[in-house]
C-alpha cells in the first residue's frame, strides 16, 4: 500500500535556496477558509509583509524537504507495485509517478503557503510583521532558524529573552501556535485533498499511456480503493 502523510507544520528548515515565491493571489485569498481568516484587513502591503516573515522562517524550504523525505519512504513501495505489472510498463509506471507525486506536492506547497500567509496577514498588523521580519532576518534569528544547535548558551539566553518580552513575539508565537493547531485539526481533510489531486493526476497519466491498473478504471477517475483521510492504497494490478 502507498501511504501519503501531511508533514507536521514547523518553521525550522536546513539552508535556503533563496527563492521568493509570489504573494498569494487575490484569488486564493478570497477563497480562504472562513475559519483561517482573522479579523485584520489582508490588505496588499500585509500580505506581502507576512509573505516576507515565511520566506524568513523559510517555511517553503521545510515543505520541499519534509516532500522528498515522504517521497524516498515511498520508493520501495512504488517499485513493489511496478514489478506486479508487464516489463514493458515498469519505469513508465515509477516515471509517471514521480512526476505527478512533484506536481501534487507543489500544488500542496503553494496552497499551504497562499493559506498561511492570509492566516498571519490577518492575525498581525504590520508594525508585528515588520519586528517578526526584523528579527529573524537578523543574524541571531537566522543562525536560529538554521543552526539551532550552534547557538551559545548566552545567545540562547538573549533568544529566549526576546522571545518572552517582546509583544510582536508573544504574538507571532500564540498566532504559530494557533496555525499548527487548526493544521492538526484539519489534518484528515488536508490529506484527502493531496490523495483525491494526486490520485486524478496518477490515473490520468496512466490512462494516456494505456497502462491499466485496478484502481485507475479507463472509465474515468475516482480515488483509488481502501483510500482515507490519512493513507493512500495503491493495491496491484
Amino acid at each position: 500500500m502507498l501511504v501519503f502523510a501531511l508533514a507536521p507544520f514547523t518553521t525550522r528548515a536546513q539552508d535556503s535556496a533563496g527563492a521568493t515565491a509570489d504573494p498569494p493571489p487575490a484569488s486564493d485569498q478570497a477563497h480562504a477558509s472562513p475559519e483561517l481568516v482573522g479579523s485584520l484587513p489582508a490588505t496588499a502591503p500585509r500580505l506581502a509583509l507576512a509573505h516576507r516573515l515565511i520566506d524568513e522562517t523559510e517555511f517553503i524550504e521545510e515543505m520541499k524537504l519534509s516532500s522528498t523525505v515522504r517521497y524516498i519512504k515511498l520508493e520501495p513501495e512504488i517499485n513493489a507495485a511496478a514489478d506486479k505489472l508487464p516489463e514493458g510498463d515498469r519505469s513508465t509506471f515509477a516515471l509517471l509517478f514521480s512526476m505527478d507525486y512533484e506536481t501534487a506536492e507543489a500544488a500542496r506547497e503553494r496552497r499551504m503557503l497562499n493559506e498561511i500567509v492570509v492566516y498571519y496577514a490577518t492575525r498581525m498588523n504590520d508594525d508585528e510583521l515588520r519586528a517578526a521580519i526584523d528579527f529573524y532576518g537578523s543574524g541571531l534569528g537566522h543562525k536560529l532558524i538554521r543552526t539551532p544547535q550552534n547557538l551559545t548558551p548566552d545567545e540562547r539566553d538573549k533568544v529566549r529573552k526576546y522571545l518572552t518580552t517582546q509583544p510582536s513575539m508573544i504574538k507571532l508565537t500564540k498566532v504559530s501556535a494557533d496555525y499548527r493547531n487548526s493544521l492538526q485539526a484539519r489534518r484528515e481533510a488536508l490529506n484527502a485533498a493531496f490523495i483525491s489531486d494526486f490520485g486524478a493526476r496518477f490515473c490520468q497519466s496512466l490512462n494516456s499511456a494505456r497502462i491499466k491498473v485496478s484502481y485507475c478504471p479507463t472509465s474515468g477517475l475516482h480515488k483509488s480503493p481502501g483510500m482515507n483521510a490519512t493513507s493512500a492504497n495503491a493495491p496491484g494490478p
